[in-house]
This record gives C-alpha cells, structure tokens and sequence, in this order.
C-alpha cells in the first residue's frame, strides 16, 4: 500500500524557528532537543504544508515571528510515486495566506483534502475529557476530508443558523415565517449531517471495540418539527435544535468514561481513535496518512500506551514525525534531527 511522504521541507519566519531546511526519510523522523527549541514548530510547519493549517492554533498572528510580518513554508511531498510542490506563506499583517501547489494558486482545502495527516498532541486524552465542541469538531474535520459534499452541506448549515439566530434574538411578529422555513432548511441540511456523523461514530466504534469496551454514544437535538420550541426560541433569542447542539457521550462498559475511566485508560482511548483516524483516511484516499506525534512521550503516563501506539506505527508503511525530548524512547534507526534554537544541529 502506498503512502504519502513529505521529502523536504523549508521553514522561515514560523514562530521560534530560524530559517531551516529539513530533509525526511521515509519511517521514522525523530526531532528532539530541550523544551522550547523548535521541535513543535518544525511539524507544526510541516502540517502547514500539508493542510495549509496548524493544528496547534487558529491564529496566523501565532504563528508567524514575532519580529516579522510574514512567513512561509515550502516542501516536496510525494503522493504514490508523484511528487508535488507545495508553498504556503501566511501574513501576521492581515491574517491572510496564500497557498501554491505544483505553481498555481489554489485554496487551502486543495491541500487539506489531498495530503492527509493525522495529528497526535499532547491532548491524547481531550477526546474523552474534552468539551462537546471538541468532540463535534474532531468528527466534523475528519468528514471534511473523506466525504466530498460534507463541507457543502455543513457550511449551508452554519449560514442558515447564524440567520435563524439573527432572526431570533431581534424577533419581531413579522420575522415568524421566515423563521419557521429557515428552520425547515435545518432539518435539511441537519439530517444529512447527521446521517454522517452517525455512520462516521460507527465505523469508530467498531475499530475502538476489538481493544476495549468503550463506545461514544451519540445524541443527535435534531427535531423534525421545529414549531413545538419556536416560542421559547423566541425568548431565549437562539436555536435549541439542530447539530450545532448535537452531544456525544463515551462510554466504557455503559458507564460515562470521562468520570470512571482511568488517565491511562483514558490515553489508551485516545491512542485508539487516532488509530481509528488513520485507518478511515488510508481507507478513502487509497493510500496512508502521514502521521504526527507531538510531545506525547511527555504527557503519556502508561509507557504500555506508547508501547502499543509504537507497535502500530511499525506495522504500517506511514511516515512519521515525532517531537520529543526522549530520542532513545523511539526506533534506533530512525531519521535523528537535533534542534537548539530553533536551528537544526549537525550530529
């Protein structure tokens, strides 16, 4: 099976990194080096690459240098034997970026949709601990990239409801008709949405339960007549239905895991439905993932967890890049790139 492989990479004006060139080998890329050298930027750079994202934050103010106004990222990344070059760069003066792939302007979900890459933080344990923001959110960006019409429909969605909401909140007796139909076309788009977060927690669940007997729970607050809570819609001044408000409960032998799971079973979770992820994505794109692990050594209190996440990685073709301050934890013939001050040093 063939995977995707990041060959080079050029970084300059992201965050605490000086102007860097990295070349990546095929397994395992182990960065290490002391806190707050660079480890973290230097994949946080790659996914840019890839995603034209940073899976750390929304801001492109953070991440570009402080001393700077802008900064970019520049790379080769090989997708089944074809090479593609990528150039992101990113502006802290309008918040603006600009992503190149193979020399033509294209959007950035261009590239969040053909290099996929799973992130692994130090947050291993967020899906369970996490809010149910974090959890609609996790669902959502893994749809995004595996079914095509997913962002269509849930885009629509978010308009009508920032409309409906409008509506609401400056209610006046004439506004109730529009109010009502604009909640019909939530239904609409909510049912596909649901639809496939449904199938999506499905598929989750079933790869989660050959390991352990945890399951998310899913409780959709789509109604299919909206007319019954339009009232107190009305006087709260916002939708009490629809997927924006959808929750979602893990469970570990039918009991709330976030209040009866372990830290280490909690971990073992969080291992697993990243795991999950990257089967789901080699699964749709036909080839697999890359895959980033930042810091987890360090947050991780089972070494058994690593131990399996390790194991797994091993068993697959993905490339991976690993932020660390514990290389020996790691594969011995992995690709080593030492970082101090934001510098790559020669070994």
């Amino acid at each position: 099976m063939n995977s995707m492989k990041v060959r080079t990479i050029v970084a300059d004006g992201i965050r605490n990194l000086s102007s860097i060139t990295v070349a990546l080998s095929d397994g395992f890329n182990v960065v290490y080096g002391d806190n707050a050298q660079g480890k973290s930027s230097l994949l946080e750079s790659v996914h840019i690459l890839c995603t034209s994202f940073s899976y750390r934050t929304k801001r492109i103010t953070e991440i570009v240098n402080w001393d700077k106004e802008s900064g970019y990222v520049r790379g080769s990344i090989e997708v089944v034997s074809h090479p593609h070059v990528v150039y992101v760069s990113l502006s802290s003066v309008d918040g603006k970026k600009q992503v190149v792939l193979d020399d033509k302007k294209v959007r950035a979900t261009d590239l969040f949709k053909k290099f996929p890459v799973v992130s692994v933080s130090r947050s291993i344990r967020s899906f369970v601990d996490g809010s149910q923001e974090a959890k609609r959110r996790f669902i959502d960006y893994l749809l995004f990239r595996i079914d095509p019409e997913y962002s269509l429909f849930y885009y629509r969605y978010i308009e009508v409801l920032k409309n409906r909401n409008h509506l609401l909140k400056h209610y006046s007796e004439s506004m109730k008709g529009l109010i009502s139909s604009l909640g019909e076309q939530m239904i609409e788009y909510g049912h596909y949405i649901l639809d496939r977060r449904v199938k999506l927690i499905e598929r989750i669940n079933t790869f989660i339960g050959r390991t352990m007997p945890a399951y998310i729970k899913y409780e959709p607050a789509l109604m299919s007549d909206t007319r019954g809570i339009m009232d107190r819609e009305i006087r709260i001044g916002y939708s009490l239905m629809g997927p924006h408000r959808d929750k979602m409960h893990i469970l570990i032998k039918d009991k709330l895991f976030d209040k009866f799971g372990s830290s280490g079973e909690k971990e073992l979770y969080g291992v697993l439905i990243k795991m999950a992820e990257v089967e789901i994505l080699r699964e749709h794109y036909k080839y697999w993932p890359l895959v980033i692990l930042d810091d987890v050594d360090i947050m991780m209190v089972d070494r058994s967890n690593v131990a399996m996440m390790l194991d797994y990685l091993l068993s697959t073709p993905v490339q991976v890049l690993i932020a660390t301050v514990y290389p020996n934890m790691w594969p011995k013939d992995a690709n080593l790139i030492h970082m101090s001050r934001g510098c790559i040093l020669a070994e």
